[in-house]
Parts: structure tokens; C-alpha cells; sequence
């Protein structure tokens, strides 16, 4: 059944964190005519090889089962196809600028400031969650609608300044409670109940597009493991044990994230330059790198669910109710985050 499918053990190595097993790689190379049509095919294909379910039942009453799978990546190769082709005709088409996506995504998010490092690597690219079908089309239309009602009557000024120490606009802000308030009924819908483990089985699908997705202030209450913090950094020095200056006068900083945070003195940012006119600095943190990989379906469940019983790997075998107000934490959660893609993409 699908929840077997689901199991650590089996669909990770076919999943592979969104880039699909090496065999079907192979078999996608095969089909495709150049390199950009083989990297659209997986996304999509992998996007698509979530839905995979054995015990669905075919036209004709049999069960399709596990042995099904291969026919299923084949003709699901063959869809994903159809539709790397058509996004490089309406790119041709449809030529667009950069997206006003990547900051205020930043603001939205809270991940804007999750390292002071000049010289910190460049930040991982994650599959949005409406791509990664969290939820279907029917459900994603119906948020349109009252994502559209929203914004008609959001009260902030969009040229309202930001005050001190905060790092999202006075709109954005008041944009994303909003949303949430009146999305988040759809996102417990979708997420289902108890009742023949749906909500379990919906937190192991959608593990990976929430721990990429959510913001990093609400994954350090809700889910701690998914977050890295900075203990003891230091400042950059020279051979002198002179601190270096990066490209603005400021102190280089050093983060030294670890998963061992809790209870612990968190680095913060500094009042300086890049900072102007902050009176307290926001605590230095970042996602962990593979959560998605490094947090077992079992533990992941576990934040929301009561009584999870796993085996040896990690792998959910059951659990119990909903822990008070955590699954109602995260469809609000995840409703704001939906309804800024949403706007974005419009």
C-alpha cells in the first residue's frame, strides 16, 4: 500500500531528495534531447512520482501493486515530457525579468538574515510548495480566490517604512496574517485527520516541502531539529590576529552553526553598518542542510502527532491524535507561505 511506499527505506533511494534514482536518471537521459530537457523531466517527474499509490485500483478492479511502478515512471516520463516542452515554448514566448521574489521572499520567510558571514556559501534552491503538490489543483484554486479578496482589502500602505528591528514590511506582514487566517482551513482540510492515518501519511509525503519551505522562526518553535544555530563564532583575523573588515567596514563574523543550540547562548547580529539603525539583533541561524534527510519520518510525524511508534530505520508504523493546536501551527504556516508564492506567481 502507499504508506509502505512511503517508508524511509524505499522511497527515499527512488525519490533521492528530488533527483530521482540513478536508473531512472539513465532512462530520463534516454528520452530527453538535451541536457535542460532532462533536468525539467526530473523536476517534474519527481514531483510526480510522489502520488505513486500500489493499492489503487485500475478500470478493470485489480490492484495496481508495487510491480506497477516501472510503468508508472514510464508514462509518467512520457507527461513530463510533454510538459518540459511546452514550459520552453511559453518561456519563448513569455520572456520575463528576475522575479521581485528573492527578497521579499527573504522578508516573508525570515530567512533573510540567517547568516552574517560575507563569505557564506551560496543559499540551497528549494522546490516551492505549490510545485511540490502539497496540495491539489482544486485546493490551490480555491486559495487564489481568497488570496485575490485579500489583497483587495490589505489596509497597509505599500510604501509604508519598516521600523527598526523589523526586517518585512508593514504590508507584507499584515499580507501574510491575512492569508494565513483565511487559508489555513483549506491547508487542515488537505492535511486530513486522523482517520485511516491521513494526517500521518500527509506529513511523510509533504516532510521535505514543508522543512524546505517553512520559515526558520516558525521551524525553531515548531520543529527545532530543522534548524542550525551559530554558538561561539568568531570574528575573522588576520595573521596579525588583526580583525579583517569585509567590503562595507564591518567585522567579518564567523558563524559556528550547530543542531546542539538548545539551551545554549545563541550568536547574534551585530548593530553595525549593515544592520543601520537596529537596536537588537536577530539571532544568527539557518536551516539544517538535508533536514529533510537527517530528520526520520518518525521524528518529523512525532511533532505534530501523539504516540508515534516506528521501527528500527525510523519508519512510522502508527501513531496517535493530533498534539493541541501543532497541525492547526502548521497549515497557518504553511497558509501564508502558499499565499505569497501565489501573489508572486500572478
Amino acid at each position: 500500500n502507499q504508506i509502505d511506499y512511503y517508508r524511509q527505506d524505499v522511497f527515499d533511494p527512488i525519490y533521492n531528495d528530488g533527483q530521482l534514482h540513478p536508473l531512472i536518471q539513465k532512462y530520463v537521459s534516454s528520452k530527453a534531447s538535451s541536457p535542460q530537457e532532462r533536468t525539467k523531466v526530473i523536476r517534474i517527474l519527481a514531483d510526480r512520482i510522489k502520488n505513486f499509490n500500489p493499492a489503487k485500483t485500475r478500470s478493470s478492479g485489480e490492484k495496481v501493486g508495487s510491480g506497477a511502478l516501472f510503468e508508472f515512471i514510464t508514462s509518467n516520463a512520457a507527461f513530463s515530457k510533454k510538459v518540459a516542452k511546452q514550459e520552453f515554448v511559453d518561456a519563448k514566448n513569455n520572456p520575463t525579468n528576475e522575479s521581485i521574489d528573492s527578497e521579499q521572499a527573504k522578508q516573508v520567510s525570515g530567512d533573510a538574515n540567517e547568516t552574517t558571514s560575507t563569505n557564506a556559501p551560496k543559499k540551497p534552491t528549494y522546490i516551492k510548495i505549490i510545485d511540490s503538490r502539497v496540495l491539489p489543483g482544486e485546493t490551490i484554486n480555491k486559495i487564489k480566490e481568497k488570496v485575490i479578496s485579500t489583497v483587495r482589502v490589505l489596509k497597509s500602505r505599500i510604501d509604508a517604512s519598516v521600523s527598526k528591528n523589523q526586517a518585512i514590511s508593514p504590508l507584507l506582514r499584515e499580507l501574510k496574517r491575512e492569508i494565513s487566517s483565511q487559508v489555513d482551513i483549506d491547508l487542515k482540510e488537505a492535511m486530513g485527520g486522523v482517520a485511516d492515518s491521513k494526517l500521518q501519511n500527509w506529513l511523510i509525503k509533504n516532510k521535505k516541502a514543508v522543512l524546505e519551505n517553512a520559515t526558520t522562526s516558525w521551524l525553531a518553535k515548531a520543529i527545532p531539529a530543522a534548524i542550525q544555530k551559530s554558538v561561539d563564532g568568531k570574528y575573522k583575523v588576520d595573521e596579525n590576529g588583526n580583525r579583517v573588515k569585509d567590503n562595507n567596514g564591518n567585522f567579518t563574523f564567523v558563524p559556528n552553526f550547530t543542531s546542539d543550540w538548545q539551551g545554549k547562548k545563541i550568536d547574534v547580529e551585530k548593530t553595525t553598518t549593515n544592520n543601520a539603525g537596529k537596536t537588537s539583533g536577530a539571532q544568527i541561524m539557518r536551516r539544517t542542510p538535508n533536514a529533510a534527510r537527517k530528520i526520520s519520518d518518525a521524528d518529523f510525524v512525532a511533532t505534530v502527532l501523539e504516540n508515534v511508534e516506528a521501527d528500527a530505520d525510523g519508519n512510522v508504523i502508527s501513531s496517535g491524535k493530533p498534539i493541541r493546536g501543532k497541525k492547526e501551527s502548521m497549515a497557518k504556516e504553511l497558509a501564508g507561505e502558499i499565499g505569497i508564492e501565489i501573489i508572486n506567481r500572478e
